[in-house]
C-alpha cells in the first residue's frame, strides 16, 4: 500500500473514532453495541443523513444570526469538559478535543480527501463535510491553519496549506495586531515618534497609551509613514473572481508581514505573486498588489527583492505612475534609506512622471528627516517654483489671443495673482499645500525646530496657514523648550484663527508639562495648586476644555511621578464639577494606586471610590470594563490576610454576571489566596470557570502572546502543583492546554519571540 494511502486510512480511522465518541455525546446518534474502534474498512452509518443535518442547520440559522463552521463541527462532536467524560481519552490515548483545531482538521482532510482516487470508502464523510460547506458561511482561514500559513519555514510545505486555502476558497484570517500584555501607562518622551509598520498594541489600550499617538500624530504629516492597506482600493481592476481572491489573500497577508515584522512571509508572498503572473494563462494582476508588495520589502528592509519586483513589473509594459513611484519612495523613507528615495524620485522626473503632493511631501519629509535640512527646504522652493511657472503660463495663455502670443513680452504677473487665480494644480502640477509644509515643520521638530519658521514663510505666499496639526507641533516645541509664554502665545493665535483646542493640543501641553518635571521639589500642596492654576491658565479664553484623555494623563502622573493621591482627587473633582464623567481607565488609575499605598493598601479610599462609582448616573453607576474588575480583583487577593477571601470573589463574581471574562493572572491570584487558605472547595469552583473560560475561547487559537491568554500556562501551573487534579490523571499542563500548554506549539512560539525582544533584534 502506498505511505500516501496508508496516511490517509489512518487518518479517517482516526476521525471515525472522535465522531463515534462525539456523536454518542451530542445526542444525535443512537449507539447499540456499536463498537467505538473501527476496522480496515470503517461503518460510516454512525453519521446522521447530510441533507437532513444540513437542513437542521438551517433552522438553526433562522433562530440565530449566523452559525459557524466552528459551532456546526461542534455540533457533531462536542468538547470534553470536567464533568463529561474523560475515560474514553484515557482508554484510547488520545487527548480530549480542541474545537479550535477542529476547523483546521476538518478542512485540510476534505482537501486531501478530493484530492485522492481512492476516496469511494470515505465518501459518506466527503458528503457531510459538503453539505455542511454549503449552508454555513464561508469560513475564514481558521486559526491552526492560518498558523502554519504564518509559521512553515518549508516553502513547500507553506505551499500545501496555501493550496488548501485557494481551493476550498477561504477567507483570509482576520488580521490580529500585536496584544498587549499589560496595560501600563509608562510615559514616554512626546518626541519619539513610534517606529511605522508597527501598530498600537491590541486589547483595549490605556487612553495615556492613545494620547502618546496623539502627540507622535502631531509630528508627523497623516498617512505619510501608514503601513499598506489590507483591501484593495474601490477603484481598483477587479479581474476574475478567483484573481480576486488570490489578490485579496496576498495582500492581506502582506499587512500580516509588516504588522509582525515577518520577512519570511512577505517574501514567500513575492514568489507566489511572481510564479502567479509568469503563467500565460492567468489573468493579469492590478498594479495595487505589485505596490504593496514592494512597499511591505522596502519596509522589512529587503531592498533587492523589491527591485526585483520592479523590474518584472517594468518588464510587464506598465509605465508606473507617481503612485509607483512614491510607494518605493515612502518604502525607503521608512527605512530611512534617503539615497533610495531620491534614486526613485529622479527616476520619477527622468520618466517624464508630474509627481503629485503626496509624493512631494515624502521627499521633503524624508530628507529633513534624514538630517538634509538644507536639502528638503530647497525641494520645497522647487516645488513652489514649478508651480509658479505652470501657473504662470496658464494665465499667458489665458489672458493672450492666439495672434498676440510671441509678439511681444508677457506682463510680468506676481505669485499673489497667480494664487488668486489658480486654486488648485495647474496642468498636472500640484500646488503647494498644508500637507507638504506640515510634513517639513513634523520633520523639523525632531531635526531642527529652528528652521521652521523659514517652512512657515515659505508657506504663506501661497496661502498656507497654519493648522491645528501646525499649532500642535508648535506647542509640542514650546513646551519641551520651557517656553510656556510662546506656548499660550500660540493657543491665542490659535483661537483669534478659530481653530479651537483639541485631545492631542492639551495632550501635548500637559505631557511637557510633566516631562519638563516643572512639579518636582514642591510639596504636595504647592504640586495640587500649580497642576490646578496651570489647567485654569490653558482653558481661559479656550472654546474647548480639557478633554477625559487629558484628565486621565494628570491623574496618572500625579500618582505615578509623584505619589501625590491628594492632588489627583482634587483634578477628580474639578473634572466631574465641570459635567465631565471619569472613564473607567482614570478610575483603574486611582483604585491601582490605593491598593499600591505603603506600608498597606488605603482600603478606605478603595471603599470610598466605589461608593462614588455607585453613585453616579443617577445611581445607575459608571460603566466600567474588564481592566478595573482585573484591578479589583487582584489587588484584594493579594492582601487576602488582610481582607478575606470574601471582596476578591464578590467582584469575580459581578464580573462574571455582567458577562465579562477575568484576566488570568487575576484567576491565578485567586487561586493562590484560596490555596493559601486551603480553601480547596472554592477552588475547584475556580478551576471549573478556567475551564468554562477555556471552552468559549474560540477565536484567536493561536495568537501568541494575547492579552487573553496571557498567564493562563502560568495558572494551570499552580493548579496542578496543587495536586487537585491527580484523580482526573492530570498531571502535566500539556493534557489541558494541548498545542497551547508547556513545549506546546505556542509555548515554544512565544519563548522565541520572548528570546527575540530580549536580544533587541526582530525576528522573521
Amino acid at each position: 500500500m502506498a505511505l500516501r494511502d496508508l496516511a490517509i486510512k489512518e487518518l479517517m480511522i482516526l476521525w471515525r473514532m472522535c465522531l463515534a465518541s462525539g456523536l454518542r455525546r451530542s445526542g444525535l446518534r443512537r449507539f447499540e453495541q456499536e463498537p467505538v474502534v473501527p476496522g480496515d474498512n470503517p461503518d460510516w452509518s454512525i453519521l446522521p443523513d447530510p441533507l437532513a443535518f444540513a437542513r437542521s442547520i438551517t433552522q438553526r440559522q433562522d433562530r440565530k444570526r449566523s452559525l459557524t463552521l466552528k459551532h456546526t463541527l461542534e455540533l457533531l462532536m462536542p468538547p470534553i469538559g470536567r464533568h463529561q467524560s474523560n475515560s474514553w481519552g484515557r482508554q484510547t490515548g488520545f487527548r480530549r478535543i480542541n474545537p479550535a483545531d477542529l476547523r483546521s482538521a476538518a478542512l485540510v482532510t476534505l482537501d486531501t480527501l478530493r484530492q485522492t482516487a481512492k476516496v469511494d470508502k470515505y465518501r459518506p464523510f466527503v458528503h457531510l463535510l459538503e453539505e455542511i460547506l454549503k449552508v454555513v458561511n464561508t469560513p475564514e482561514t481558521p486559526p491552526a491553519l492560518n498558523f502554519k500559513l504564518e509559521t512553515v519555514e518549508d516553502a513547500r510545505v507553506r505551499a500545501e496549506y496555501m493550496g488548501v486555502v485557494e481551493r476550498l476558497r477561504l477567507r483570509p484570517a482576520t488580521p490580529r495586531p500585536p496584544m498587549q500584555t499589560s496595560r501600563s501607562t509608562k510615559p514616554s518622551s512626546p518626541t519619539d515618534v513610534p517606529p511605522s509598520g508597527k501598530e498600537p498594541l491590541s486589547g483595549t489600550p490605556s487612553p495615556v497609551d492613545e494620547q502618546q499617538q496623539h502627540i507622535n500624530a502631531a509630528r508627523q504629516t497623516p498617512d505619510l509613514l501608514a503601513p499598506p492597506s489590507t483591501s484593495l482600493p474601490s477603484k481598483a481592476r477587479r479581474v476574475d473572481q478567483e484573481t480576486d481572491h488570490f489578490v485579496t489573500l496576498r495582500i492581506d497577508r502582506l499587512g500580516q508581514a509588516i504588522q509582525k515584522q515577518n520577512l519570511g512571509l512577505a517574501e514567500y508572498v513575492k514568489e507566489e505573486v511572481l510564479t502567479f503572473a509568469a503563467d500565460s494563462k492567468k489573468p493579469s494582476l492590478p498594479n495595487e498588489l505589485y505596490e504593496h508588495v514592494m512597499l511591505a520589502l522596502l519596509s522589512l528592509r529587503s531592498p533587492h527583492s523589491a527591485i526585483q519586483v520592479w523590474n518584472h513589473f517594468v518588464k510587464l509594459g506598465r509605465p508606473p505612475t507617481a503612485k509607483t513611484y512614491t510607494v518605493m519612495m515612502r518604502g525607503a523613507q521608512h527605512v530611512r534609506d534617503v539615497r533610495g528615495v531620491e534614486a526613485f524620485w529622479h527616476k520619477m522626473r527622468d520618466a517624464g512622471v508630474q509627481p503629485d503632493v503626496h509624493a512631494w511631501s515624502i521627499r521633503v519629509f524624508g530628507l529633513i528627516r534624514a538630517g538634509r535640512v538644507a536639502d528638503g527646504i530647497k525641494a520645497l522652493t522647487e516645488m513652489g517654483r514649478e508651480w509658479f511657472n505652470a501657473a504662470r503660463a496658464q494665465h499667458e495663455a489665458e489672458t493672450r489671443g492666439p495672434r498676440q502670443r510671441g509678439k511681444q513680452a508677457a506682463p510680468d504677473v506676481s505669485l499673489t495673482e497667480l494664487v488668486n487665480a489658480f486654486k488648485d494644480e495647474v496642468n498636472g502640477v500640484p500646488r503647494p499645500t498644508l500637507e507638504v509644509m506640515n510634513s517639513a515643520v513634523s520633520a523639523l521638530a525632531s531635526v531642527d525646530d529652528s528652521q521652521i519658521s523659514k517652512v512657515l514663510s515659505w508657506g504663506r505666499p501661497f496661502g498656507l496657514e497654519p493648522d491645528r496639526v501646525t499649532y500642535n507641533v508648535l506647542l509640542n516645541i514650546a513646551m519641551r523648550h520651557g517656553e510656556g509664554d510662546s506656548a499660550v502665545a500660540f493657543l491665542k493665535r490659535m483661537q483669534e484663527r478659530g481653530l479651537d483646542a483639541d485631545s492631542t493640543t492639551w495632550t501635548v501641553l500637559l505631557s511637557a508639562l510633566f516631562e519638563g518635571r516643572s512639579l518636582d521639589g514642591l510639596s504636595a500642596e504647592d504640586q495640587e495648586e500649580k497642576i490646578l492654576r496651570f489647567m485654569r491658565s490653558l482653558e481661559i479664553g479656550a472654546a474647548a476644555s480639557i478633554d477625559e484623555k487629558g484628565y486621565a494623563l494628570i491623574i496618572d502622573r500625579l500618582l505615578k511621578y509623584y505619589s501625590n493621591p491628594a492632588a489627583a482627587s482634587a483634578v477628580l473633582r474639578q473634572m466631574t464639577d465641570r459635567g465631565i464623567t471619569p472613564t473607567a481607565h482614570i478610575f483603574t488609575i486611582l483604585m491601582s494606586s490605593y491598593f499600591q499605598q505603603q506600608p498597606q493598601p488605603d482600603f478606605a479610599a478603595v471603599e470610598a471610590l466605589l461608593s462614588h462609582i455607585q453613585a453616579l448616573n443617577g445611581g445607575r453607576g459608571a460603566a466600567l470594563d474588564s481592566y478595573f474588575f482585573d484591578r479589583m480583583i487582584e489587588g484584594y487577593a493579594t492582601h487576602h490576610w488582610i481582607v478575606g477571601t470574601e471582596p476578591m470573589l464578590r467582584y469575580l463574581n459581578s464580573m462574571t454576571d455582567t458577562g465579562k471574562k477575568p484576566s488570568w493572572r487575576a484567576l491565578d491570584l485567586v487561586a493562590r489566596a484560596l490555596a493559601d487558605r486551603q480553601d480547596w472547595n472554592r477552588l475547584l469552583q475556580i478551576v471549573d470557570h478556567a475551564r468554562r473560560m477555556m471552552r468559549d475561547e474560540s477565536e484567536g487559537e493561536y495568537m501568541v502572546g494575547g492579552q487573553k491568554r496571557y498567564g493562563q500556562i502560568g495558572f494551570w501551573h499552580f493548579i496542578i502543583s496543587t495536586g487537585l487534579l491527580e484523580q482526573e490523571g492530570i498531571r502535566t499542563v500539556d493534557q489541558i492546554m494541548g498545542d497551547r500548554g508547556e513545549g506546546g506549539v505556542l509555548e515554544r512560539a512565544e519563548r522565541r519571540a520572548a528570546e527575540v525582544n530580549a536580544n533587541g533584534t526582530r525576528g522573521r
